[in-house]
C-alpha cells in the first residue's frame, strides 16, 4: 500500500510539499501537520475495515519510521510534540 519511505525520491512524500520553503517535515510545522492530518484522515477511513479488529489482514500500522535519522527530541520541543 501507500507509505513513506526513505530509499524512495524525497522520501515518498509528495512533491507539492516543496512548494512551501518554511515547512520543514517530520516535525510540528503548522503546514506539515495539516497535510499529515489530511493524509491520515483519508487514509484510515479507507483501512478501517481491512483492520483485525474488523476481520481484515492489517494488524499493525507503522506512522513513522525515519524519525530517529531526523527528529531530536531533546533539543527541538516541536519533534516532541510531533510524536505525540
Amino acid at each position: 500500500g501507500p507509505f513513506i519511505c526513505a530509499e524512495w525520491e524525497f522520501g515518498g512524500f509528495p512533491a507539492w510539499l516543496l512548494a512551501d520553503e518554511k515547512l520543514r517535515l517530520r516535525t510540528y510545522e503548522r503546514t506539515y501537520i495539516a497535510a499529515v492530518s489530511v493524509w491520515w484522515s483519508t487514509l484510515l477511513i479507507r483501512l478501517r475495515p481491512h483492520l483485525y479488529e474488523h476481520g481484515g489482514p492489517i494488524i499493525a500500522v507503522q506512522i513513522e519510521n525515519e524519525f530517529g535519522q531526523f527528529g531530536d527530541v531533546l533539543n527541538n520541543p516541536q519533534d516532541m510534540q510531533y510524536l505525540r
